[in-house]
């Protein structure tokens, strides 16, 4: 972080002990230096103390409490938590900031009303790896959403997540006839003609049981190359573009997520069967930094 800097800590829960660690030795190691922001789900939570609490300069932004999700794998948590710090890049355009909010909330209720059909019959399909891809900020969509599938599901069914012109580079030869390809599309012509190369070549060689593609609006021929198209945008009215619309590919992750876990007669809010995995995060000790010990080092 050089001389200064922000940082800023999401949290659902607040309690876990490594991003708490985090939250304190910035403090100790860059006291008065580091602008500490502080996304939360939960205001009983040590994060929250720990940020009302520093004496260094620290905002906290509490969610909420809908949002404070109780199940294992965080779902209105981190879509929230998403949308909250978008504000960061709005604190001079508030206004602007709440209509982009509305669009989304609107794009997002058209995935739940017109989707969740098609994802459910997805998810009822004989799966057991899903390949999401995105490039930009729905890279991030893909590395959730493949990990809301692995967690809901029990690890019954393996996620992995890549950029899209990644994809080629060897992880495609783990694409079977047991996966589920998941394209998160752009809103930008010139990526959308990668895009629609990926998903012709995917279609061609035959690879996967099912392919669907999240987009605003789909390119003419995409309907023919996947299983299932949720355009949230279709009419192209509200032009999102794609550094906010990952909590929406989420939103799609998320749902597939859901319905598996039905399919395999797990329990949702407590999929895992042998306790492997918690709600909030146990196991980390917490070692105290050495005094003096280079920040880089």
């Amino acid at each position: 972080m050089g001389g200064g800097g922000s940082l800023v800590s999401f949290a659902r829960s607040g309690e876990s002990p490594e991003g708490n660690a985090a939250f304190e030795l910035a403090d100790r190691l860059r006291e008065g230096l580091v602008r500490q922001v502080a996304v939360t789900c939960n205001p009983e939570g040590t994060l929250a103390r720990l940020a009302q609490e520093t004496p260094s300069p620290a905002a906290c932004c509490l969610l909420p409490p809908a949002t404070h999700d109780r199940g294992l794998a965080m779902t209105s948590s981190f879509t929230s938590m998403f949308v909250a710090c978008l504000f960061l890049g709005w604190t001079d355009d508030p206004e602007g900031y709440l209509r982009l909010v509305e669009r989304l909330a609107q794009a997002g209720q058209r995935i739940l009303d017109e989707y969740d059909e098609p994802i459910s019959q997805l998810a009822r399909k004989p799966l057991e790896r899903v390949f999401f891809v995105g490039s930009g900020a729905l890279f991030g969509a893909a590395l959730e959403a493949h990990l809301k599938v692995q967690e809901l599901s029990d690890g019954v069914v393996l996620g992995k997540a890549e950029d899209t012109l990644g994809l080629r580079h060897g992880p495609m030869a783990a694409i079977n006839e047991k996966t589920l390809f998941g394209l998160f599309a752009s809103a930008h012509p010139y990526r959308r003609r990668y895009e629609t190369d990926l998903l012709r070549e995917v279609d061609q060689k035959g690879l996967g049981l099912a392919r669907l593609v999240v987009c605003p609006h789909p390119e003419p021929e995409w309907e023919a190359l996947a299983d299932v198209v949720v355009a949230f945008d279709r009419e192209q009215k509200l032009r999102l573009p794609d550094a906010v619309t990952p909590p929406l590919a989420v939103v799609v992750g998320q749902l597939l997520a859901l319905h598996k876990s039905l399919a395999l007669g797990l329990t949702p809010d407590r999929p895992s069967r042998k306790g492997v995995i918690n709600r909030v995060v146990q196991g980390v000790h917490i070692y105290p930094y050495p005094a003096g010990a280079s920040v880089g080092g």
